[in-house]
């Protein structure tokens, strides 16, 4: 059989996660860690300046090794702005906000399914709940443990020095919980039940914009490949976008490839009134897309290997395969085992340099040569892990 032709030109585009942080903190990530790949390969990677493409932003990315030259077109789709206006400082109306959707959650069922499809994620995106609860309520018997300790001695001191001490140790914990990931998973619980409910319009239009945008890309140049990659959060609208991109503007699934990484589909899809959601996901399993699906035993936040449509629907889609980014492949024993203990760090390691160079490297899927369904050819599909399931197991 003749080998495929090399890529020589390339158009990326890049959809992140629930991040307020905007192209220029994913700009700087990509030239630095494809430098420190590069060091590691011998291949040159050269990442150009940022530069504006209407409300979006691109940059070039240039690749040479012994035998290969590629020029990528890296586009960073941005909705950053729209994740801005819904980072809810932690304030009651949060608080309240937070007890709200949590309860939908759980009183749904939603939390349940998600639970017994693999409980890792489950529990790290209930978890702050919990800690939240904790913290209120502990802040709130601490005070009252203070004001019987005083008014015996002096009332007018327990009744000021106790609601004093309950918010002093709400403001402490608040501190430190800011700087978690606890709060930056309930705001992502809060938002995600926000635009399931159509109460994120400026979403939806801009997931048009951005089908429109790759659309145009489509019909205007000619490119050996087109990769768009979900990253997060983003893997969970890129969805919508492809059913959006296949179904209204017409463009053939053969000329575009799919890569998510570290969904976390079932965030949206299991709760009841995400019936638009899971028509658009049963739609995509009967494409032919070719579609990549890369999660991580080790990304607790993510729904590792259980590929997009699980719970949903089958997939019909024969060019979709789920493989395992093999994180801990990507630095020795010793510093893996420090690395994996920051969930936070191992959810964007999809995107980063590691170590060692490892059958899954961003940098090479999206800068050299191979095409994404050649480079994975004979990478084996990741089974979903029993370990991972509540219930009776098959």
């Amino acid at each position: 059989m003749a080998a495929k032709p090399a890529v020589t030109k390339r158009k990326v585009f890049y959809l992140s996660g629930f991040d307020p942080r905007g192209a220029g903190y994913y700009h700087r990530l990509y030239r630095d860690e494809s430098a420190k790949h590069a060091a590691l390969s011998t291949a040159e990677i050269t990442t150009g300046k940022r530069s504006k493409d209407g409300n979006h932003v691109r940059w070039q990315v240039d690749y040479k090794n012994a035998k290969h030259k590629v020029a990528t077109d890296y586009s960073f789709l941005v909705w950053d702005d729209i994740v801005r206006k819904h980072w809810n400082k932690t304030t009651p109306r949060f608080v309240f906000e937070a007890i709200k959707t949590y309860a939908h959650y759980i009183f749904t069922g939603a939390f349940k399914r998600g639970l017994f499809t693999s409980w890792p994620p489950a529990f790290s995106y209930i978890y702050p709940f919990f800690a939240l609860l904790l913290i209120l309520a502990g802040s709130i018997f601490a005070g009252f443990g203070i004001y019987n300790f005083l008014a015996p001695h002096n009332q007018i001191l327990a009744i000021v020095a106790a609601p004093l001490f309950s918010l002093s140790l709400i403001y402490i914990a608040n501190r430190i919980l800011q700087k978690s990931l606890a709060y930056w998973m309930i705001k992502l619980f809060i938002f995600s039940l926000k635009y399931i409910r159509s109460e994120c319009g400026e979403l939806d239009e801009r997931i048009t914009e951005f089908a429109g945008i790759i659309a145009r890309e489509i019909a205007e140049n000619e490119y050996d490949e087109i990769l768009i990659i979900g990253h997060s959060t983003g893997a969970l609208i890129i969805n919508p976008l492809l059913a959006n991109l296949l179904q209204e503007f017409k463009i053939d699934a053969g000329k575009i490839k799919v890569m998510t990484l570290g969904h976390c589909i079932p965030l949206m899809s299991f709760l009841p009134e995400a019936e638009s959601f899971r028509e658009d996901l049963r739609f995509l399993a009967k494409t032919n897309l070719h579609w990549l699906d890369v999660t991580a035993a080790t990304d607790n936040v993510c729904f590792a290997y259980t590929g997009p449509f699980v719970g949903i629907c089958e997939n019909e889609n024969k060019n979709l395969k789920s493989v395992s980014a093999r994180l801990h492949k990507f630095y020795d024993k010793e510093r893996y085992s420090k690395i994996k203990k920051n969930r936070f760090l191992c959810h964007f390691l999809y995107i980063m340099s590691g170590e060692r160079i490892t059958d899954y490297n961003y940098f090479e899927i999206t800068a050299a040569e191979k095409t994404l369904e050649a480079r994975f050819a004979n990478i084996e599909t990741a089974i979903p892990l029993d370990k991972f399931k509540l219930g009776r197991k098959k």
